[in-house]
């Protein structure tokens, strides 16, 4: 199976089940993890290979395209026939064969790029956490306290001087980066509206 044609299905796919996504995350609406879920499916069947093959592809439809640009075959003329050379309805085909392998080794290099600059991220995020530190004790019952209202039991609070503000990160376990800057401010009760906006998403 050829990329394009791969690219092809899964987009009429998804766009087929965009709507069923938006009736369930309005279904959903209160429970911002569940609509991330729902999203985050979709976007890996876009870019996943198809489970179920279509009976046609991109090669087909060439292939039907240049035989009708030919018209009826059993319908010919005799001056047509000495004076015009004979059909080539395979033209079509050999310039879809041709673009094919150009298309793929242009999605392949695009994906290359792209894992190249999130693996670079993903490196980064790393580094962050190997050099954050613990958190005062109060922020960190805080911070437990109001996962358990989003149905997280466990969630890890680091303290970091590279973040300009609070952060979640989800390479594993859940944890929320919170600025050494503002470490001063976790008597505050203010600070809980924006753990919780952190631990929705």
């Amino acid at each position: 199976m050829n990329i394009p044609w791969w690219l092809i299905q899964n987009g009429l796919t998804v766009l087929a089940l965009l709507p069923v996504v938006w009736i369930l995350s309005w279904m959903f609406r209160y429970r911002p993890a569940c609509q991330h879920w729902l999203w985050l499916l979709l976007l890996i069947k876009l870019v996943l290979p198809p489970l179920v093959q279509w009976p046609f592809s991109l090669v087909h439809f060439a292939a039907i395209a240049g035989v009708a640009s030919q018209g009826d075959p059993h319908v010919r003329d005799a001056s047509d026939d000495a004076a015009s050379p004979a059909p080539t309805p395979a033209a079509p085909l050999a310039s879809v064969s041709t673009a094919i392998p150009i298309l793929q080794g242009v999605w392949l290099a695009g994906c290359v790029v792209a894992a190249f600059f999130a693996g670079r991220r993903v490196a980064a995020t790393y580094r962050v956490l190997r050099e954050s530190q613990r958190p005062p004790l109060e922020l960190h019952e805080t911070v437990l306290r109001i996962g358990r209202q989003f149905g997280k039991r466990r969630v890890v609070t680091r303290i970091s001087r590279h973040v300009a503000s609070p952060s979640v990160i989800a390479l594993g376990p859940t944890v929320l980066l919170w600025p050494e800057r503002l470490t001063a401010a976790v008597h505050d009760r203010r600070i809980e509206p924006i753990l919780a906006h952190e631990l929705a998403h």
